[in-house]
């Protein structure tokens, strides 16, 4: 289980500006994309960077450097790769993407990511959703409803009573995750007697987990404490097979009536996915 609860500077970054010239001495870099544990991915604010394929042109103890072909260089933190290349591999590097619980990228939709549940009639339960919906997550990269998409959160329900009648009906909002630190149903529930909020952890149909008396403003740091495993930031390296690539792109500049001499422009339709 990756520990996701500190968020320090990376010392990738601090090292960049050090090994920068060395590594591209010999190309022109248009831009550089950093991937570590910090709230940037890249030098431009990129939190929802695309996938990216490549040439690993150097590994140290910290990182690895991958030359993708439209003159960028992107430098991966080792302990958050799922594969460890070598210098010359080539490979395809997937960071990191917020999404919504649909699947679909965050920054490819029209509205931010919210839990998805209908407005409801009581104010403290519209005060707790709306706090869920908007809660900041300690990584720096993430809301609330980001954490609990990549919590693998389902089967979304409420108890909405009507504002006279909260005392004998408690306001809660309850739904289904799947983690390293919890499998099962959580409910949020509003606790009228001392105007806080509360957490209950079910796993097995038992209750594994309570507390109470948890104020508003902390409710998002104690949902990520309680749900939140580290896994989402691991960087997915996958080994790209060159002897079956070239395979493919001579089969396709032969049905293309190309010369093998356009296999670099067939090599950038294939990673673009034209072809």
């Amino acid at each position: 289980m990756l520990d996701t609860h500190e968020y320090s500077r990376s010392n990738i970054r601090r090292q960049l500006d050090e090994r920068l010239p060395d590594l591209v001495c010999h190309h022109i870099v248009q831009s550089v994309a950093v991937y570590d544990n910090t709230p940037n991915h890249g030098f431009y604010d990129t939190f929802d960077p695309r996938p990216c394929e490549g040439r690993v042109i150097d590994v140290d103890e910290k990182a690895f450097f991958v030359w993708e072909a439209e003159r960028r260089l992107h430098v991966v933190e080792r302990a958050l790769a799922t594969h460890e290349p070598k210098v010359g591999d080539w490979v395809r590097v997937i960071p990191y993407i917020r999404r919504g619980f649909d699947g679909q990228r965050a920054d490819e939709v029209n509205s931010p990511v919210k839990l998805p549940l209908p407005e409801p009639r009581c104010p403290q339960l519209s005060d707790m959703l709306g706090v869920m919906n908007n809660a900041k997550m300690p990584d720096g990269i993430r809301r609330l409803p980001h954490m609990l998409a990549d919590a693998g959160a389902r089967d979304f329900r409420m108890e909405d009573p009507e504002p006279d009648r909260i005392h004998e009906t408690q306001p809660l909002i309850c739904f289904t995750v799947e983690t390293q630190k919890h499998s099962g149903q959580v409910r949020v529930f509003y606790g009228s007697k001392r105007d806080a909020f509360g957490i209950w952890l079910i796993r097995d149909g038992r209750g594994s987990h309570a507390e109470n008396y948890i104020p508003l403003n902390q409710l998002g740091q104690r949902l990520f404490e309680l749900i939140d495993d580290g896994t989402w930031n691991r960087i997915v390296v996958e080994p790209i097979d060159m002897q079956l690539l070239l395979k493919r792109l001579k089969k396709l500049a032969a049905d293309h009536g190309l010369p093998f001499s356009g296999l670099l422009a067939l090599v950038d339709a294939v990673r673009r996915n034209r072809i």
